[in-house]
């Protein structure tokens, strides 16, 4: 991805799901605020309905028992982390289509709202273009504001046939009514590029920087839908016990740390387990001084690992390494220590089968 997502942090939860912020995006309105307060308001208002319009689709995949793991709001608009493993096109339908449906469901409101109280939205429209948006209200910005926002995220996601945008999902959704799962990804994800390198030159035509942006974020975007979906298919279709090493190398609590240097250097890996079932990792050693690295041992620096069980889905393995950020897992059958899984050994693995496929 464009963005990296380790640097989101949780503001709230939702049904369970944690929403989070990433840095880019208070960065981003922290900078509205100094260039153009009433704009840098449009924004936030823009991200509370992009916060209920992938609540939206939130809510319908966990009503259809899909995992949802997160929300993650960025300067260019919402991510849902949906599990869509195993997902049938009928599901992936509804969960796609709720997200507009809230915004436009939101916009009829208002419209509604704007003839029972006969509010002057054509007034507030030229206002808008013209400029002399100051004249307005709070109440009459918020109004409109929400009005704008919502026809615009809900035209915008629905009728632009491309990843990730709800669109593209939707487009997915009917091409895997004819197609598998993968293909019909594959055809999404080229047709997705094509659209966003058009949308580029367009917007570079009009030196329109937020819409350049965003087809940027489509072509990586879809790129990385596919990818994923390649990675799980992989995994989806081999044993933990073909990829663990079965000998691996564990090393004391009472080591020394210049010696797991050493060792790491010999044996080209980037972590270990210990004896303890801990785990030390040249990243965490990385960050001590020189001279610590020389008196310190692995005790010192090694952190708690659960083991996962020799029956454990690969993709279940993934899962779990990304929960404990570690590039390593001990890998157990009842209580005996039969190997350990690396992370780079089953990137290894998803990159020669995506080479013989």
């Amino acid at each position: 991805m464009l963005i990296p997502m380790a640097w989101s942090y949780k503001i709230l939860s939702v049904f369970d799901i944690d929403i989070e912020l990433h840095i880019s995006f208070l960065l981003f309105i922290l900078l509205l605020l100094v260039l153009n307060v009433s704009f840098a308001f449009l924004i936030l208002l823009v991200f509370i309905y992009v916060t209920l319009h992938e609540l939206s689709h939130s809510y319908v995949a966990l009503k259809n028992k899909i995992n949802v793991k997160s929300i993650t709001l960025l300067p260019i608009g919402g991510m849902s982390m949906i599990d869509t493993k195993d997902i049938s096109p009928y599901t992936e339908l509804k969960v796609s289509i709720a997200g507009p449906l809230f915004n436009f469901v939101m916009v009829y409101i208002l419209l509604g709202l704007s003839v029972l109280f006969n509010w002057p939205l054509n007034e507030w429209l030229s206002a808008f273009v013209h400029g002399g948006i100051s004249s307005l209200s709070v109440f009459e910005l918020f109004i409109f504001y929400s009005l704008y926002s919502n026809l615009i995220l809900g035209s915008f996601n629905l009728l632009l046939p491309a990843f990730p945008l709800d669109g593209g999902r939707i487009f997915r959704a009917l091409l895997a009514y004819k197609l598998d799962y993968k293909r019909a990804t594959e055809v999404a994800k080229n047709v997705s590029i094509m659209i966003s390198i058009g949308l580029f030159l367009w917007a570079l035509l009009r030196f329109d920087v937020w819409i350049m942006l965003i087809s940027l974020f489509i072509i990586f975007g879809a790129s990385a839908e596919y990818q994923g979906l390649l990675v799980t298919d992989a995994l989806s279709r081999a044993k933990l016990l073909d990829i663990i090493e079965l000998k691996p190398t564990v090393v004391k609590e009472s080591h020394g740390l210049q010696a797991v240097i050493n060792l790491m250097l010999k044996k080209r890996r980037t972590s270990f387990i210990t004896d303890k079932m801990r785990t030390v990792s040249l990243r965490d050693i990385y960050q001590l001084r020189k001279k610590d690295q020389k008196t310190m041992h692995v005790n010192d620096v090694s952190k708690p690992i659960a083991p996962v069980s020799s029956t454990t889905d690969l993709n279940r393995v993934m899962e779990t390494m990304a929960n404990q950020n570690t590039a390593v897992l001990p890998v157990m059958h009842g209580k005996k220590l039969v190997g350990v899984v690396y992370q780079e050994d089953i990137d290894k693995y998803v990159r020669m089968k995506e080479l013989l496929e």
